[in-house]
């Protein structure tokens, strides 16, 4: 037997004595979304709204279109407005274009010494032979954390955060004003 496959669409539906609600539940709304069954929208039985499209999926993988996956009638504007938006972030901006050369004089500074001070953390983490999971463990921070701020990934940790990481890897933070 086929997998039926279902979309939720707003469909003509033909007049017919309407049926009561059941206990406990409001009754629809009129031009409420209805479930077209897309074998009856092949075979001409139901039509789906002007400018839809049904997206099918090519693969069952991780959708469950086995299971009779339900996929949404996406209109037309919809598809136009996410291709323009996929075609203007298909590229990464670099910081030049992101930050304006004030920005960039003021922040970048901080950035780089930030990061200094956290490739220093981890070099003596590495140096003491500590895994991420014994420093998660010694600081009661999440190893995630920890993997984030290494990385990169946390751009802006707290002053306790760094201090706890130096603490448990052997170190003293010192903050200093220079002239």
């Amino acid at each position: 037997m086929p997998t039926v496959r279902k979309v939720q669409a707003k469909v003509p539906v033909p007049k017919s004595k309407p049926r009561p609600p059941k206990p406990g539940k409001k009754p629809a709304k009129k031009g409420a979304s209805k479930w077209v069954v897309i074998r009856d929208v092949l075979a001409g039985k139901a039509a789906l709204p002007a400018g839809a499209s049904v997206a099918l999926p090519s693969r069952v993988g991780g959708l469950g279109a086995s299971r009779g996956t339900l996929v949404g009638v996406v209109p037309a504007d919809v598809r136009e407005r996410a291709k323009e938006l996929r075609a203007r972030l298909a590229r990464k901006p670099g910081v030049g274009e992101v930050l304006t050369p004030g920005e960039l004089a003021d922040a970048a500074p901080f950035y780089f010494q930030l990061q200094a001070c956290i490739r220093q953390l981890r070099e003596a983490r590495l140096a003491a032979g500590l895994t991420l999971a014994q420093v998660a463990e010694r600081t009661g921070l999440a190893a995630e954390t920890l993997s984030r701020l290494e990385t990169g990934m946390l751009t802006n940790p707290t002053w306790k955060t760094l201090g706890v990481y130096a603490a448990a890897v052997g170190r003293k933070l010192t903050l200093s004003a220079l002239v």
